[in-house]
């Protein structure tokens, strides 16, 4: 199903066409005022796409937003995912050692794991960014285990 369609579909069940247009209407590009307090919203896709556009805006004032949801353990793992990968793609200095932190942390979802993976690769190479990977490549997820072998053996250049 095409994410569009999944989308529309959300709005139908979940009757929050509001927040949707809110997304839609905003631009990426310095517009995190706007776009951080959706990271609280009451539906987790409207946080997940709000990740997604802080992450691509550029803007690091959203950093400390995002590493708080990425760490927050009890929020949805694709919401948590979206938030690591926005902090990759922020690479604001304070995010390393969250996303490290929370690498490390047993009981952390697959998806998760696959996000900090790419988000710790958008440090290398800083040597902690690819220690942190390498105990993934142990894991119980065999898809977590390849990515993070992959990434460590290419030491994240590809």
């Amino acid at each position: 199903m095409p994410r569009i369609s999944l989308l529309c579909w959300a709005v139908l069940v979940t009757g929050c066409a509001a927040s949707l247009e809110e997304i839609r209407a905003l631009p990426a590009e310095g517009r995190s005022d706007e776009l951080r307090p959706l990271l609280n919203h009451e539906h987790g896709w409207v946080r997940e796409e709000a990740a997604r556009l802080l992450g691509s805006s550029g803007t690091q004032a959203a950093a400390s937003d995002l590493e708080s949801l990425v760490a927050d353990r009890g929020e949805r793992p694709l919401v948590r995912a979206a938030a690591a990968r926005a902090l990759g793609l922020l690479r604001a200095p304070t995010s390393l050692p969250v996303l490290v932190g929370v690498a490390s942390v047993p009981g952390t979802p697959p998806e998760v794991k696959l996000a900090l993976i790419d988000a710790l690769c958008a440090f290398a190479p800083k040597p902690e960014a690819l220690q942190a990977i390498a105990p993934l490549e142990r894991d119980e997820d065999l898809l977590v285990s390849v990515a993070a072998a992959e990434r460590v053996q290419w030491q994240c250049a590809r």
